[in-house]
């Protein structure tokens, strides 16, 4: 087989040598005198996947032709035989394309469409082809280990799809398939290419999936050399979904091996072929290979070139593993570690060592060996080559290393908490996975799929009531058990699930052992939120000390007046929500009252809601004041109210009927969710229905590209930097205000905040293109939790709301709230409303689900703040019209911004209580079978997601108010009950009848290239594409690097003692980055700054969208992660104050906070820490937060090395060297603009009169849009205001059209008269029909160089245009035009943000 690469389109082309440092030492020299060449001066260098690899890159220039690259590669790959020369590597090419320099994106939607099911191309090889598939570990860059038992030689068929290849083979009677989805590829695959034929070693992240024929009998009188016959076969047998009972390996690379086989004849002789036969059999192979090479390239997989010895497995690792001490002595926590690391799958077992077990069994210590134990397991699922003998040892001498210095606690060497440093309050001495925080535990973690059971690091969850009761025996009795696909991580298709479902229902009834032989844990229950999931919780009885299954269900509560199963389930659940246990209320102060219904008792207007005193309201919080909160009380749950005449009665508590859903004693009040000032995001169902109600376009346009001027700002001045991560980011984290104002940091231009900015930008930028969500003003719009009118003063119709004022982050303003831990509270501010409300809640798909009510202020009802209160009046409760929702914890969204109340009335509400009367037990109690059973219904059909899919795209062809989005919408809300009642509206038949009925089309802003998208009219396609013209430019900022070099220092933040702890911070930065890694790698986030911003980064790499249910899972995901990281910055800040115990050496004097003595000390640790990690290039993530914990002490070295600038230097320079200059880089962007017009001698577009006696200004002349009329007006303007009409005019020229363009278009053209009329406002202040007068030739003028140019007055002439376009879009006729106009200022603010120029070649 030929090893050459096919041709390019595009010579440009990029060739990298990958290399793993760790093994041996690479010189790059010797690689390129072998190439008889001369080594660039600036070539790339690298981290690449896995940890530890590196990768050198050589360029070519754009001149080489095809035939000069093939013969560069050509020799590297003869270097890879020759292992005395040159350790061995992989070779990774690829052809890059040209890149389109355009400025506005545009959306192409006639691109092909990618068909799941289509086959791309076929491959047999039962004629003339020998294939073997192996399943086993890459363990070196060169060595590949495969499992015997895996080993299939028979004759095979390749199906090649978009994203999936499919491997088919068995036999006649049996025939069965492998699934290989790109999905669970790991990021490479190496190819070794041979004369007759080639070998694949592709990297999983799960095992390939399993399928069996079910009906594979009609090929039996077939041959397979009858083409017709076999395609024929082909498409009439179905497969399904197949795992083995017991559980497998997980096999992190596969072997694919196709080449020309020898056939023999009868004499067991060679059969010679025709050199035609053997010309089409190579050609056959070389299809083959190319299929795969294009395979890999459509789905973002490295393909490279590498020589790899296959050496199967002689290794019986249970043998090995015998050797670690799993007896009756060993602790759980230790077995439990065991398992989580052999769960790491072949690569690890393969790389098990007698020696590393015994070091392993060394350790005593329960949470030394957890830590040792994440250490390895995260050090091997980074880098699949890792010596773990080596690693185990390199980590303990660091540990020893670290207790040799302070004196650690005596029970551990590795709990990162130090002897004879002050406890904070409620905080532990040392890390231990038995003392976590307050309101969480640590829990055992297991993935269940269909090939293995995953053993993951103990999960930090928010306890619940069944977690804190002692009797359960803690909460290692106990593990969170999620059932996913192979890789882990995603869900399982529904189909496939039904398949597998035999599977998961032994799994429930018969548990896993965990730990250790006979430690079986067993499904339990589950909470509500996790049954969409598909998570629960198992539970292991003992059988001595901890409650039985049955006692355990009898302490929960009597559920048994409950006989309809699924409602059942949902009472149990309820224990299992998460919530904090608050305070103890006796029965006795309890008063159960009833319910309030209509006259007709259809429906009940306090369902779910109660009321308590004030006195309770400050017992569980007496710092904040909330109207309401979220509880779960016995068997009861729902909202409570604040209701002060309850203070001197003798129920201080009431719960109303409707909240009672079983029987219990448990009288512990527990917190879920408290009332508070909560921002409000559109969405897009919230955007369809106020569209319907005639909220025009440009209203949501113009709310867009506010928020895209807000983060393209972020990148220019620092108070828009400062409000952002202030809003976003921990508050006690940064002390920001004082980093800007006192330090005088540019936070825009500081490496480490300024991917802060990027990446919380980006996911800002990610929910507004997938999600369309938009931010509306913080005063404008909230989630409220909804209430009751207890009084009964409010009329039908009518809500009382009052809310509290947010000022927000402001940099310059001190009203506002300041993120630095020491400012002081200011007092807050309420506003109660008097004016009309928009009010739905999420999800909301029918047209009566978003509703307009009367605001209106009661006085009885001023105690109730950041909470909306429906009144008991009425035919019908508003929260029950609005999405057939109650008031047992249910947020609304609440609106009084004037742009978004709709004018029309409000539509008849959707009857959601017309369901089909749910299914009941009725001759017996209910049993644990019911319940396992009816969980399995309800989770192996989850079809919300495809529902509403479907309600938006017929929507988007008919509608809200068609009758047949109108139906989708009834089947949405009866979904959305199932976990309630046990059934679902639709099955999968009829949902995929409703998805054909649709045809293959979908609007764009669905963004899923399954579909034939085509641009939608509606707002929501509008938005889609004004986000796709904004992209560009965010897109060239890139992510963390991986290039190794340092990142730039601030010679100011530079102590003149910081070489004195470089070695101590050594340690300490070791110490973080081990902890930080490891809640990294548990919580699946790329970066420290994606951990700091709750963002992973790289999921939108490819621009791969997440599900709602994605993102809620991601949130609380992110809510562990950061307590986590949270209780980590308490030991790094501890850790690195122990020097400073004492200020003098006998330990006399103890340190105190502000010791003077010390501070000097202080302040060169902390800049230490800084040059160290900004420096630092050994390790292939950077993570430059460290230095910033201690922001405090940075501040200080700053201001201190300013002090002594401005003794060196004259206060003046020195104040010139500190400022900020916030508009310097809008400013000069213009200017550079400004200087290419002159240059390129573009001339003036405007008729203008300029004079040398007032050389800064100008005066030019309106007139009215009809050439015929003579002259009517001339107006004097500052020179600089008139560079900045002619530089944004050059700008959008040639975008510039007399009429309109149709809205679906990629990017509309601006109206010429629109963009006149911003230019004539802003040069008269009102708004007038005359337009600037234009040049019959764009001739240069006679204006000379504007020799005072001020980058201040630019920006703000740019932030007066931006203005004005705002004001016209909101209020002037043809608004849509203006919106667009609107948008493109922000497009130019955007380009000059990120590029730092206007013009692409300026």
């Amino acid at each position: 087989m030929t090893d050459e690469l096919s041709s390019s389109s595009s010579p440009c082309a990029q060739l990298s040598i990958i290399v793993d440092l760790t093994s041996s030492p690479f010189d790059f020299k010797t690689l390129y005198n072998h190439l008889s060449s001369q080594p660039p001066t600036n070539s790339d260098h690298h981290h690449w996947h896995y940890g530890s690899l590196r990768s050198y890159t050589i360029p070519f220039q754009s001149n080489l032709d095809e035939a000069t690259i093939n013969c560069v590669i050509s020799k590297l790959k003869l270097l890879q035989n020759h292992l005395s020369i040159l350790p061995p590597f992989w070779i990774c090419y690829k052809k890059c394309q040209q890149q389109l320099q355009s400025t506005i994106p545009l959306v192409n939607t006639t691109t092909e469409v990618i068909r799941k099911n289509v086959k791309l191309g076929k491959f047999y090889t039962n004629n003339g082809f020998d294939m073997e598939y192996t399943s086993g570990a890459l363990v070196e860059i060169n060595k590949y280990i495969w499992d015997i038992q895996t080993q299939i030689k028979e004759t095979w068929r390749l199906v090649f799809y978009h994203d999936k290849i499919d491997i088919d083979y068995g036999c006649k009677e049996k025939k069965l398939r492998k699934t290989l989805k790109a999905e669970m590829m790991d990021r490479c695959a190496i190819i070794m290419t041979q004369k007759d034929g080639f070998t694949l070693f592709i990297n999983m992240n799960g095992n390939p999936i399993d399928y069996e024929a079910i009906n594979p009998d009609i090929s039996q009188n077939t041959t397979d050399n009858n083409s017709f016959s076999r395609k024929s076969n082909e498409s009439t047998i179905s497969y399904i979904r197949t795992a083995s009972r017991e559980s497998q390996p997980f096999y992190s690379t596969i072997r694919l091996t196709i080449s020309l086989s020898n056939q023999f004849n009868e004499n067991n002789i060679i059969t010679n072929h025709s050199d035609e036969h053997n010309s089409e059999q190579l050609q056959r192979l070389n299809s083959c290979y190319t299929q795969f090479i294009e395979f890999f390239h459509r789905n973002h997989i490295s393909d490279c070139f590498g020589i790899i010895l296959s050496i199967p497995s002689n290794v019986d690792y249970s043998v090995i593993t015998s050797l670690f001490k799993s007896n009756g002595t060993t602790s759980f926590i230790k077995q439990y570690c065991w398992q989580m690391l052999m769960s790491i799958g072949y690569r690890f077992q393969q790389r098990l060592t007698t020696r590393f077990i015994q070091q392993m069994n060394l350790i005593d210590d329960d949470d030394e060996f957890y830590q040792t134990s994440l250490h390895i397991w995260r050090r091997s699922s980074e880098y699949y080559f890792i010596n773990l003998l080596d690693e185990l040892s390199r980590y303990r001498e660091k540990l020893n290393a670290l207790t040799a210095g302070p004196p650690l606690s005596p029970k551990s060497s590795n709990n990162f908490q130090l002897q004879g440093v002050k406890k904070e309050e409620g905080e532990q001495e040392r890390w231990s996975i038995q003392t976590p925080p307050r309101h969480y535990a640590y829990v055992p973690s297991v993935t269940l799929t269909p090939t293995t059971i995953c053993v993951n690091p103990f999960k930090l969850v928010k306890t619940n009531r069944v977690l804190r009761e002692s009797q359960f025996g803690g909460n290692l009795m106990f593990a969170l058990v999620d059932v996913k696909e192979e890789n882990g991580t995603m869900d399982l298709f529904p189909h496939d699930y039904r398949s597998l479902r035999w599977k998961t229902e032994m799994l429930l009834e018969s548990g896993f052992d965990l730990g250790i032989k006979g430690r079986t844990y067993r499904y339990l229950h589950h909470s509500q939120s996790q049954l969409k999931d598909k998570q629960f919780w198992f539970y292991h009885h003992d059988g001595k000390t901890n409650f039985s299954f049955e006692d355990a269900f009898a302490w929960m509560g009597d559920f048994q007046e409950e006989r309809i199963v699924a409602k059942h389930a949902a009472r149990i659940a309820q224990c299992f929500t998460s919530a904090e246990a608050t305070i103890q209320i006796p029965s006795e102060k309890v008063e159960y009252i009833d319910d309030i219904h209509t006259d007709d008792h259809k429906y009940n207007f306090t369902d779910g809601v109660g009321t308590m005193s004030t006195i309770i309201r400050d017992n569980i919080n007496p710092y904040r004041q909330f109207s309401a909160i979220q509880i779960r009380y016995g068997g009861c749950k729902g909202v409570i109210s604040v209701n002060p005449d309850l203070d001197n009665s003798p129920h201080q508590l009431r719960i109303r009927q409707s909240m009672r859903k079983f029987k219990c004693s448990h009288d512990i009040l527990e917190l879920c969710r408290i009332s508070k000032p909560r921002p409000l995001y559109l969405n897009r169902q919230i955007i369809v229905l106020l569209s319907h109600r005639g909220i025009d376009d440009r209203t949501f346009l113009s709310l867009q590209n506010q928020h895209q001027q807000m983060l393209s700002e972020s990148l220019v001045y620092p108070t828009r930097a400062y409000e952002l991560l202030a809003e976003k980011l921990n508050r006690n984290l940064f002390p920001l205000r004082t980093l800007i104002n006192d330090a005088h940091l540019n936070l825009i231009q500081e490496p480490f905040f300024r991917q802060l900015i990027i990446t919380t930008s980006k996911f800002e930028l990610a929910q507004m293109r997938e999600r369309t969500r938009l931010k509306l003003p913080r005063n404008s719009a909230r989630n409220m939790i909804g209430i009751v009118d207890e009084y009964g003063v409010l009329e039908y119709g009518q809500v009382f709301i009052q809310y509290t004022e947010l000022h927000g982050d402001l940099l310059d303003d001190e009203i506002g709230s300041n993120s630095d831990p020491s400012s002081t509270p200011q007092p807050e501010k309420t506003i109660i409303l008097d004016q009309q409300v928009v009010v739905t809640k999420n999800p909301c798909h029918h047209p009566g689900d978003i509703r307009i009510f009367q605001a209106v202020d009661v006085p009885r009802l001023r105690h109730l703040k950041d909470v909306i209160v429906f009144p008991q009046r009425g035919k019908r409760p508003h929260p029950n019209e609005i999405s057939g929702s109650d008031l047992d914890g249910d947020e609304y969204a609440v609106i009084w911004h004037s742009a978004f109340i709709p004018k029309t009335p409000n539509d008849i509400p959707y009857d959601y209580d017309s369901q089909t009367p749910m299914l009941r037990v009725v001759d017996r109690p209910v049993n644990r079978a019911d319940i396992q059973a009816t969980v399995l219904d309800i989770s192996e059909q989850s079809c919300v997601g495809k529902l509403c899919s479907l309600h938006l795209a017929n929507m988007d062809v008919h509608g809200v108010a068609h009758p047949r989005t109108l139906a989708i919408a009834g089947h949405i809300s009866e979904e959305l009950d199932a976990p309630k009642t046990g059934q679902h509206p639709l099955t999968p038949k009829q949902i995929s009848h409703l998805q054909a009925e649709l045809g293959h089309e979908r609007p764009d802003y669905f963004d899923k290239p399954y579909y034939k998208l085509y641009p939608s009219k509606h707002v929501l396609g509008q938005l889609f594409r004004s986000c796709l013209r904004f992209e560009p430019n965010w897109a060239a900022i890139q992510t963390p690097p991986t290039t190794v070099c340092p990142a730039p220092i601030d010679p100011l933040l530079v102590h003149d003692l910081h070489n004195d702890y470089a070695s101590s911070v050594d340690e300490l930065a070791r110490t973080y980055r081990e902890a930080i890694m490891d809640i990294m790698y548990v919580y699946r986030f790329s970066s420290d700054v994606d951990l700091l911003c709750r963002f992973d980064s790289s999921s939108s790499q490819y621009k791969t969208p997440l599900s709602k249910q994605q993102t809620d899972s991601a949130c609380l995901i992110a809510d562990s992660a950061q307590v986590e990281l949270k209780q980590l910055i308490r030991r790094m800040r501890r850790l690195f104050y122990h020097d400073f115990r004492f200020c003098d050496k006998t330990h006399s004097n103890r340190c105190h906070t502000n010791c003077s003595q010390c501070a000097e000390k202080k302040m060169a640790k902390a800049s230490a820490l800084y040059v160290l990690c900004y420096t630092d290039t050994r390790h292939a993530r950077r993570l430059l937060s460290l230095p910033w914990l201690f922001a405090p002490l940075l501040i200080e070295t700053r201001k201190l090395n300013i002090k002594k600038q401005t003794k060196l230097l004259s206060p003046v320079l020195v104040a010139q060297m500190l400022e900020i200059q916030p508009y310097r880089l809008i400013g000069q962007s213009l200017y550079r603009a400004l200087q290419y017009l002159v240059d390129k001698s573009k001339g003036f577009y405007f008729l203008h009169t300029y004079s040398l006696d007032k050389p800064n200004s100008i005066t030019v002349s309106l007139g009215p849009t009809s050439t015929a009329k003579r002259l009517l007006l001339k107006r004097q303007i500052s020179l600089m205001d008139y560079f900045i009409l002619e530089i944004l005019h050059h700008y959008v020229y040639e975008s510039l059209s007399k009429v309109r363009s149709p809205i679906t278009v990629p990017k509309p053209l601006l109206v010429e008269s629109a963009w006149q009329h911003i230019y004539t406002r802003f040069i008269l202040g009102e708004c007038s029909p005359l337009v600037l007068i234009t040049t019959n030739s764009k001739t240069n003028s006679t204006i000379p160089d504007c020799q005072k140019w001020s980058d201040e007055q630019a920006c703000k002439t740019l932030q007066r245009l931006l203005e004005i376009s705002v004001q016209c879009a909101d209020h002037g006729v043809d608004t849509i035009d203006y919106a667009h106009a609107n948008e493109y200022f922000v497009s130019a603010l955007q380009q000059m943000a990120t590029n730092g120029s206007l013009y692409m070649n300026s």
